[in-house]
């Protein structure tokens, strides 16, 4: 199983649904920046290397990944999910950097296994 269907089969168990296109992008994402130092991309260049490879405008990524964050804070309620991101101050919705962020650093080891 390749690194982006282990992904996203982690974001399944987490309660994440696929049904919003954010969850595609974030899947990309994930393991597209996984081996990487997140934190030295911008978001306008992760943006517009998805735009390029969904054949979708910049705008229409960043839309679809502030809402797939938005709906995973409103609509999950389950204890893994929620143990992701027990450190975080759920009164206020992440950006996607920050989602990101928070799900590398608590999944780096088990992200390190699939990496090749």
């Amino acid at each position: 199983m390749h690194l982006a269907e282990r992904i996203a089969n982690t974001l399944l168990a987490y309660g994440l649904s696929e049904k919003y296109l954010g969850f595609h992008y974030m899947v990309f994402i994930l393991s597209n920046y996984a081996h990487e130092d997140f934190l030295f991309h911008t978001m306008t260049e992760i943006y517009n290397e998805l735009a390029d490879e969904f054949g979708v405008s910049h705008k229409a990524i960043q839309k679809n990944l502030t809402y797939f964050v938005k709906k995973c804070f409103e609509e999950v309620r389950n204890a893994n999910f929620s143990n992701l991101f027990a450190h975080y101050d759920t009164n206020h919705l992440p950006s996607s950097k920050e989602f990101v962020t928070l799900f590398l650093a608590q999944k780096k080891e088990w992200m390190k296994k699939y990496q090749n």
